[in-house]
């Protein structure tokens, strides 16, 4: 009961009563199915990046090559400016034909691209989300994103201007400045 009060509290988005149900869950039965999983999905949304990050190294055991594991190890990584690993793991679950993870996984793996300093790869997640999920929010943030990195390229141009004035009209510059004419050089 407490495992799918856990459950139902995620769905609504209650993470902090989804913390305490999937807790309580775990101490009655620490071998319950996925438990550390959910608790590490809870943990995470919660804000508690530390708390999620062990309860995916022991869900990684049993439940580590589920999309929903490759996720949230990466969206963790992530949270610990671990781009690299955070990249590996978010493609890995991007590439699950079922998963139900998308188009997160694949944003947040344009983001972890983007921290890893891939910038090539990080545009090809970003053009999938809008590409494979139009009119998303996560098509929106994706295409933000794509203007955010066109707009800090740094320009590959230069402009100069050079030149003298040989004629400048000093008697509009000041007072008593001489006619032209007293003007020696």
């Amino acid at each position: 009961v407490a495992r799918r009060d856990g459950l139902c509290a995620i769905r609504v988005q209650d993470f902090r009563r989804a913390v305490e149900s999937l807790e309580a869950a775990r101490d009655i039965d620490p071998l319950a199915p996925r438990i550390d999983l959910f608790l590490g999905m809870a943990y995470y949304h919660a804000g508690r990046i530390g708390d999620a990050a062990a309860a995916l190294a022991r869900a990684g055991a049993t439940d580590g090559d589920r999309a929903e594991f490759l996720l949230y190890s990466g969206l963790v990584a992530y949270a610990q400016t671990d781009f690299v690993a955070a990249a590996g793991r978010l493609d890995a679950a991007s590439q699950l034909s079922e998963a139900p993870v998308e188009p997160m996984a694949s944003f947040f793996l344009g983001r972890a691209r983007l921290g890893a300093e891939d910038p090539d790869r990080a545009r090809e997640a970003f053009e999938r989300v809008v590409r494979e999920h139009p009119e998303t929010p996560w098509a929106t943030e994706a295409t933000r994103a794509l203007e955010e990195m066109d707009e800090s390229a740094v320009p590959w141009w230069l402009t100069a201007e050079i030149g003298f004035e040989a004629d400048d009209n000093a008697l509009l510059r000041g007072r008593g400045v001489g006619l032209p004419g007293e003007v020696s050089g």
